[in-house]
């Protein structure tokens, strides 16, 4: 996908006029099937965190116990978000599907198939107003932005094409604002749980032979050399966690740039410059997952 910012570079100095400005939003619809798959990536990611969580209570239930010869293997029910964390995949995948459409807006061969893009971006405004735990925020917000949708979708309106597209992005990016706080929670309990569970484990359970073998620090004694194994044990476990809540940050920057670079390209006069920006921020923010 970066071989599409330095194109679209290469073409805000080589091109003027409204085919500059057709390009321009091609290539911004095109950033947004790469923000949507990172989307749909985001989740998934988070839908995988509940056997993560499962694992490791399970673990800790194990490591913990006085006598585990005598314990029958542990099955944790964890928290589960997967109706939740589901719709919205789906929702995303809705959101691609429009990027999809829109991005054939501009081709000839394709020009003509404006219902697609019309039917697509109304199943990508059903797909959030049918999420379970939807805010009444959120909701209100869909109610204001659907009547642009009433209109007709015209091949190369690109002010018109943004407008609609910025308004739609601005819900998806409402309820990600709206919700991140439960996810950026929701990692933080699963991993502090684990490093605050693994250090209670009994000093008796580990093979201090081991720790030895690993150890390249330059100490010998046996309660200091698992003192430094329970701690870079704890800042790997940390480093997992914050460098997944990264990820979940970079990615409601990304949409953060697209719903921006659509909010320019619906202007009068459009600052390319801006747009150039946009596009090469959520290039940044994409390759860093």
């Amino acid at each position: 996908m970066r071989s599409f910012v330095k194109l679209f570079l290469l073409l805000i100095l080589t091109s003027c006029g409204s085919s500059k400005l057709v390009q321009v939003g091609t290539t911004v619809s095109k950033e947004g099937l790469e923000v949507s798959q990172n989307g749909i990536d985001t989740y998934t990611l988070l839908a995988e965190q509940r056997d993560i969580d499962a694992s490791q209570r399970d673990i800790i239930k194990i490591l913990t116990n006085p006598e585990p010869d005598k314990m029958a293997l542990p099955q944790t029910i964890p928290e589960d978000f997967s109706g939740r964390i589901n719709s919205r995949i789906k929702a995303y995948k809705s959101l691609l599907s429009v990027y999809q459409a829109f991005s054939l807006l501009t081709d000839s061969k394709y020009s003509a198939d404006t219902q697609t893009a019309t039917s697509a971006v109304l199943a990508s405004y059903n797909s959030i107003k049918q999420l379970p735990q939807l805010s009444s925020g959120v909701s209100s917000i869909i109610s204001g932005a659907t009547g642009l949708i009433t209109q007709s979708i015209q091949a190369k309106q690109i002010k018109k094409h943004n407008e609609i597209l910025y308004n739609l992005t601005k819900v998806y990016l409402d309820l990600w604002n709206d919700e991140v706080h439960i996810w950026n929670d929701y990692v933080d309990r699963v991993y502090n749980e684990y490093v605050d569970g693994l250090k209670t484990v009994p000093t008796k359970y580990y093979d201090l032979n081991k720790v030895k073998d690993g150890n390249t620090e330059p100490y010998s004694d046996e309660n200091i050399l698992l003192l430094l194994y329970k701690i870079k044990q704890r800042n790997a476990i940390i480093k997992q966690k914050n460098d997944l809540k990264e990820q979940i940050a970079n990615f409601g920057k990304a949409l953060t740039q697209l719903n921006q670079a659509h909010a320019e390209l619906s202007k009068d006069q459009s600052n390319i410059t801006d747009v150039s920006t946009s596009l090469t921020n959520i290039e940044i923010l994409i390759k860093a997952k």
